[in-house]
């Protein structure tokens, strides 16, 4: 991945397809590969439960439909002024996102079955649940107001006019997804979103 990174800032090196490709595969690969360590250490923990890994395992498979939808139903632009552009369709977060929850149901449901029995805290087992619930309550509730944000910023964008020419999707609407990376030759590398 690095080297494809790294050959698109050189004059006749990997082109902006190549690129959103290779991050989009790495990506899913690496998010694939972490799920399935947590399956192993799941599978082990509860005594080598088969029903684990029928139940996750198609799961962790389905990861790599994020992968798939940004070679096939994402739009690719490239210009001097923005550089390369990835218009991701409407419908790649819910899915995403649906991926993601059945998984990590699985896997919690998986890792509660061993813990919630053992009382290792005690009484105050229920707290502990209690109180990681809540933690991850505010963190998807803070991670849904960001993604909200920024959708509000990129409709208000577009409805100034601020768009620039190359940011038409035919099924985008004011707050589709899209990730903008620096032109060749900046020396950026971070994303900008």
């Amino acid at each position: 991945m690095g080297c494809i990174g790294i050959s698109s800032y050189l004059p006749g090196g990997s082109g902006c397809h190549t690129v959103v490709w290779t991050a989009s595969f790495c990506i899913s690969v690496s998010g694939m590969m972490t799920t399935a360590c947590l399956l192993c250490q799941a599978y082990h923990v509860n005594r080598r439960d088969r029903r684990i890994l029928y139940a996750s395992g198609p799961l962790t498979l389905l990861s790599c439909i994020t992968w798939l939808t940004v070679w096939i139903d994402s739009q690719i632009t490239n210009s001097d002024d923005i550089g390369c552009t990835i218009h991701y369709p409407q419908y790649l977060p819910y899915l995403r996102g649906a991926v993601d929850i059945f998984v990590n149901s699985m896997l919690s449901i998986a890792f509660l079955r061993i813990v919630h029995p053992c009382e290792a805290f005690g009484d105050s087992t229920q707290i502990v649940f209690l109180v990681e619930w809540i933690v991850a309550s505010a963190l998807l509730i803070r991670q849904h107001e960001r993604m909200r944000a920024i959708g509000r910023g990129m409709s208000a964008n577009r409805s100034a006019g601020k768009a620039s020419s190359t940011d038409t999707h035919p099924t985008s609407t004011p707050a589709a997804p899209v990730m903008r990376v620096a032109p060749s030759g900046l020396g950026r590398t971070a994303p900008q979103f």
